[in-house]
């Protein structure tokens, strides 16, 4: 969780005797980025585009959010439902 505009990430590796922190005023997947890189660096990897990783990941996060909450949506409407006449509202409410 963090303030909006500002992330931060801290990972230790004891066996690399690595500490990384990463701090960013950007709402995206930067600092994931940024933060995997170095750590792939340290342990001699270089063939993992992180970028576009965290990127694909986090636009198909934000579909499956926007669907979720489509959902939501939808059945708040089919459930609650508010009549609108008195007679409406006395066959509701005997339901």
């Amino acid at each position: 969780m963090a303030l909006p505009g500002y992330l931060s990430r801290v990972t230790m590796v004891p066996d690399l005797k690595l500490g990384v922190a990463v701090m960013s005023n950007q709402e995206s997947v930067a600092h994931l980025s940024i933060m995997n890189h170095i750590i792939d660096y340290y342990l001699g990897y270089s063939d993992v585009d992180w970028f576009d990783t965290y990127k694909a990941y986090d636009q198909q996060r934000k579909v499956r959010i926007a669907a979720a909450e489509e959902k939501i949506s939808t059945q708040r409407e089919t459930v609650h439902r508010v009549p609108s006449s008195r007679s409406q509202c006395i066959h509701w409410y005997l339901r």
